[in-house]
């Protein structure tokens, strides 16, 4: 019945408030909702299921805080197997990221050193990969996306944010460029001219040189095998930087562990072994270093503000994390999805479920209304993390993906949330001072970003303030 009344009520704003945006083209969903009540204080298509792009962000950090807690950290586990130098890493995502840059091996090794005294100076590197199980890509994701930086996969060893970096020359325009820094390029060491290798693997070049100073050259392809870039980039230009997601982010792990260990002045390891997820410890284990990420909430902040894909899908798989003996912690993607669809269904309701395949929004199957995605937000206002959570959104005009929202009218500062947006889809959410929560999404408008946001601040001035 209850349920009734509000699309009752929805009906009759809809004959006394305008549209949105005034493309008859454009699928938008919008409404504002009294926190404190839960009525729709103005609305337009409200249960309309819409591509919400990276507003899937707040759901994932959201269920975070309920299910893990604000002070949850990934653990990276250091010890001794046997004679054996372990390392079992549970999935930590901030290890030599630009967002966190206190996060360093060399801050590990630094910690490690008082603990760990090889005999000779010699050992042997065990890596255990005991976090994921089952595939280690996201459902129902685009192949495009997965081979460049915003979308490279998590795993249970992740650095430098999982990227790595393409570097292309071009010449004329329409002759196609190459990848200058694989085999080709030198460098004057010590007045000595020596080959060197930058870039992490040779890629197929299909990118072509044209007149202008933007580009559109994308990676495509997993792993380390026949990736290839194509596009465009501009003419005549040397080192030209396309940022790929990393190939084989274990691999640059240990590597950048184990020059770490030697600027500490370990020698390399004797050995490097890498254990089957199902297999127990042989021989005494000892921890010796328990190496933690920051807390949740800092990594939330990051998220959310900066819009950062790695940071909510390590949340969103951690949400699936269960311990299956002393030795042996994993998730898996389904298991992840799964908890998060209960959050929602805690939040939003069962009647009709939002339709969520990861839990960054990159999928571009995911599917939500305004009022779901408002009506969590006022769910979340009820509960103890409230104000937790609130401190890792942008606010409008201000920072984070909200810079350019409302800035230098009467929302700039009164407004905090977050924005969502890819191909044919721009979206925001968040409060509206303490009084309000709300939701406005647009897929498939013809007019340019600057004009849609415009077109969604005017409405919300109109009926939020």
């Amino acid at each position: 019945m209850r349920y009734l009344y509000t699309i009752l009520l929805s009906i009759l704003t809809l004959t006394i408030k305008a549209q949105v945006s005034s493309s008859v083209e454009t699928s938008q969903s919008a409404v504002v909702i009294d926190l404190e009540s839960g009525e729709i204080v103005a609305s337009y298509n409200p249960y309309m299921m819409l591509t919400p792009a990276s507003l899937t962000k707040l759901v994932t950090t959201a269920a975070g805080l309920e299910y893990l807690g604000a002070d949850y950290t990934f653990k990276t586990i250091f010890g001794l197997e046997g004679d054996k130098l372990y390392i079992e890493s549970q999935g930590d995502p901030t290890i030599e990221s630009k967002y966190f840059p206190e996060r360093t091996f060399n801050n590990i090794v630094g910690q490690l050193k008082e603990k760990f005294h090889p005999t000779g100076n010699k050992y042997e590197l065990k890596i255990k990969d005991n976090y994921f199980e089952g595939a280690p890509y996201v459902s129902k994701r685009l192949w495009e996306d997965m081979g460049n930086y915003y979308g490279a996969t998590y795993g249970a060893y992740n650095i430098d944010d999982n990227t790595q970096v393409v570097h292309l020359t071009s010449g004329a325009v329409g002759k196609l460029c190459r990848q200058s820094y694989w085999q080709e390029c030198t460098a004057e060491t010590n007045h000595q001219t020596v080959k060197h290798n930058i870039d992490e693997e040779d890629m197929t070049i299909y990118v072509r040189a044209y007149e202008s100073k933007g580009d559109s050259a994308y990676v495509y392809g997993l792993g380390t095998s026949g990736r290839y870039v194509s596009g465009a980039i501009p003419a005549n230009v040397t080192g030209f930087q396309v940022k790929a997601a990393m190939g084989d982010p274990k691999k640059v792990f240990v590597e950048s562990f184990t020059e770490a260990m030697e600027s500490a002045g370990y020698s390399s390891p004797v050995k490097v072994t890498y254990d089957a997820p199902e297999s127990a410890p042989k021989g005494s284990n000892r921890v010796l270093l328990r190496y933690e990420s920051p807390k949740l909430i800092d990594i939330m902040r990051v998220t959310n503000q900066k819009s950062i894909n790695l940071f909510a899908d390590a949340i969103c798989f951690a949400l699936g994390t269960e311990k299956q003996s002393a030795y042996k912690i994993h998730s898996s993607w389904d298991k992840a999805m799964a908890k998060l669809r209960q959050y929602t269904d805690k939040s939003v309701g069962t009647e009709v479920k939002p339709a969520l395949y990861d839990g960054a929004g990159l999928s571009p199957m995911n599917a939500i209304s305004a009022y779901q995605m408002a009506t969590m937000l006022r769910y979340i206002s009820q509960q103890p993390y409230y104000e937790a959570y609130r401190s890792t959104l942008a606010i409008a005009g201000k920072n984070g993906t909200l810079t350019a929202f409302g800035k230098g009218t009467p929302l700039e500062g009164k407004v905090v949330g977050k924005s969502g947006s890819m191909t044919g889809v721009m979206a925001y959410a968040g409060y509206i001072s303490h009084k309000y929560a709300f939701c406005i999404i647009f897929n498939h408008s013809p007019k340019s970003k600057n004009e849609q946001r415009r077109e969604m601040a005017e409405w919300l001035k109109r009926w939020a303030l």
